[in-house]
């Protein structure tokens, strides 16, 4: 496997140091944008969102919470992409 920051500075010319600070805001502003409850959406690649489930039976004295739990959902095209080969 390899890291965000070694695939950018491989493919983007920049050094792997610059590719870690600039991947680091990348996720950086994912996260903030999910933790605001927003869903971010990076064109040909996929989507980061959030999905609500009801939390189990609450104990006694306790109310049920819902949790959010972050996902992902590749775009069709990266899909397609990834499995004709090229």
């Amino acid at each position: 496997h390899v890291t965000v920051a070694e695939a950018f500075a491989k493919h983007g010319r920049v050094s792997e140091v610059q590719a870690a600070e600039q991947s680091a805001k990348v996720f950086a502003a994912i996260r903030a944008e999910l933790k605001a409850g927003r869903a971010v959406e990076v064109d040909g690649f996929g989507r980061f969102y959030l999905q609500q489930r009801r939390s189990r039976k609450a104990s006694a004295g306790k109310l049920p919470r819902s949790r959010r739990f972050p996902r992902f959902r590749s775009a069709e095209s990266l899909k397609e992409e990834v499995n004709s080969g090229k």
